[in-house]
Parts: C-alpha cells; sequence; structure tokens
C-alpha cells in the first residue's frame, strides 16, 4: 500500500548563542533533515530600546533571512523575510502577548 512507503522526516538542530554586548547576540546552529545534507545558520540580532532587528544566513540551500520585532507595553509585534532560490522571497508575522 502506499502508506507502507511513506517515511517521517525528521529534523535534529543543534546550536549557540553568545551574547556579545547588551545590544547584540549572535548564535549559530547545525542542523541535519532526514533527506538533506548537513546545513548550517549564522544569525544576529541588535536590540535599541523596545526595536530588534535580526539578520541571518543558511546553508544548504543557502537562504537569507532579515527581520524586525518591535515592543509595545505588553505585546510585541514580529516580522520577517526569507529569501529562497526556488521559492522566492516568503514573510512572516506576529503578535505575542508578554508575561
Amino acid at each position: 500500500s502506499a502508506t507502507e512507503n511513506r517515511i517521517i522526516n525528521s529534523l535534529i538542530s543543534s546550536g549557540i548563542s553568545i551574547q556579545l554586548s547588551p545590544d547584540v547576540v549572535v548564535g549559530c546552529a547545525a542542523i541535519q533533515d532526514t533527506h538533506q545534507p548537513l546545513s548550517g545558520s549564522f544569525c544576529c540580532e541588535y536590540k535599541a530600546g523596545t526595536f530588534c532587528l535580526r539578520g541571518g544566513i543558511m546553508t544548504s540551500p543557502f537562504r537569507q533571512t532579515i527581520g524586525f520585532a518591535l515592543e509595545f507595553k505588553k505585546y510585541r509585534i514580529e516580522t520577517s523575510f526569507l529569501q529562497h532560490q526556488q521559492l522566492g522571497i516568503t514573510s512572516a508575522a506576529g503578535i505575542s502577548f508578554l508575561l
């Protein structure tokens, strides 16, 4: 049957982040997907008051990301953009309530 040949993908990711200053955090990670070669990522986050700017790159396939967040009272509004070689530019947005 068709369901016997299906394989469930799994993803293992391990990374580290370092706070270089009260305003800057950098991080990197290694990512292993079931059907993809080992890939890596590097990211940087800069925070200025209630505004946060984020950027990063990923390998295999090469992708670039940029995003920002804005905190207002107990809410955080976030948006991000990802550039993919085959898929083009995609975006995401979210609103979080901070406890």
